[in-house]
Parts: C-alpha cells; sequence; structure tokens
C-alpha cells in the first residue's frame, strides 16, 4: 500500500512528527531557559536538550553536532528553522537566535513557552468541541442508521418492490457500517492534538 500512495504517507508521516515537535517544544523552551537562568552556557543548554524530548532531541543532536564540525550556533539553529515546516519551531529558533546574539537569556524564551502551552489549551478546546459532534456522528452510523437500513429492508420487501439480497444486507452490516465507524474513530484519533 506505502507502494501506491508514496506521497501520502511520506505526507502523514512528516505531518506527524512536526505534530510530536510541537507537543514537546514548549517543555525544551522551559528547560533551556532554566538552563540559562543558572549561567548554563548557551551551547551545554543545546546539548541537555538533546535528550529527553522525541523528535525534538534528534534535531537538537544534529544543531550540537553542526557546533562541533564548526558552524556558529546561530546559524546552526537557522538550519535547524529551514528543515522545518512548523512555524512554532520557526518562532523558536527565532527566539532562541535573537537571545544567544542579545544576551537576553531565559526571559524571551520562557515567554514564547509560556504562549506555547496557551495555543496548546486552546487546540485541545477546539478539539473537545470536535469530539462532541464527531461522538453524535458515531452514534448516529453505529446505531440509528444500521436500525433505519433495517427497518428499510423489511418495509421495503413487504410493502414496497424493492428487495434486498442477504448478500447485500450482509456486505452493510458487515463492512459498511464499521468502515463508516472506523472512519470517524480513525478521524477523531488523528485530529486529537498531541499533548492529550
Amino acid at each position: 500500500m506505502m507502494l501506491v500512495f508514496p506521497d501520502f504517507f511520506r505526507q502523514f508521516k512528516q505531518k506527524r512528527r512536526l505534530a510530536e515537535m510541537e507537543r514537546d517544544l514548549p517543555l525544551l523552551l522551559r528547560s533551556i531557559a532554566v538552563d540559562l537562568q543558572f549561567k548554563t552556557p548557551f551551547e551545554q543548554s543545546l546539548r541537555n536538550a538533546s535528550v529527553g524530548y522525541g523528535v525534538l532531541s534528534e534535531e537538537f543532536s544534529k544543531i550540537s553536532s553542526d557546533v562541533k564540525l564548526g558552524l556558529s550556533v546561530p546559524e546552526a539553529l537557522r538550519r535547524f528553522g529551514q528543515r522545518s515546516d512548523c512555524v512554532a519551531v520557526k518562532r523558536a529558533v527565532a527566539q532562541l537566535v535573537f537571545s544567544y546574539e542579545n544576551g537576553f537569556a531565559s526571559q524571551g524564551i520562557r515567554k514564547l513557552a509560556d504562549e506555547l502551552v496557551q495555543q496548546q489549551r486552546i487546540k485541545s478546546r477546539e478539539f473537545a468541541a470536535k469530539q462532541a459532534f464527531f461522538g453524535l456522528m458515531f452514534i448516529t452510523l453505529s446505531t440509528i442508521v444500521p436500525a433505519l437500513f433495517s427497518a428499510f429492508v423489511i418495509v421495503g420487501s413487504v410493502f414496497l418492490d424493492f428487495t434486498f439480497s442477504s448478500s447485500d444486507v450482509w456486505i452493510a452490516f458487515a463492512v459498511l457500517f464499521p468502515a463508516l465507524d472506523f472512519t470517524v474513530l480513525y478521524y477523531l484519533s488523528e485530529a486529537k492534538p498531541k499533548v492529550l
């Protein structure tokens, strides 16, 4: 299947990776802010961020490697920003570069982390509203629609010249209705913010 839809799966994987980065970004920024508050060198703070933050840690390992190879810290951070399509990551990179170049150690980084947490809360509330709607849709598709279909099959065969074969009914209940239920559940699982 991955051979048939390679672009779809690549985009799906990339979207999931970006969502994981957004999830861990506020914690990582707060960790860097705490390190800087305790006068930890900026390069060491970046190295500390390369453990414990999932996908972001992989990226911060690359940043540390780039710095070891002779790249400046701002250039290594900018490369990370260019590799990512995530707006939150680009904002974090800009803030880290600004803090590094201007010496405003932790205040701006901590403030950005707080803003990102607030955005995650808003996304969580939006998802809760969606979840209520799709919960009703799931109940409708899993109980009401099959019951109406059953009634239609019975009424159609008794009072109308509209008949369903037993294989039609079997396919509807064994394949079609479960597929609709699965689609709603899958959408909810993918739409759920990674912070939940």
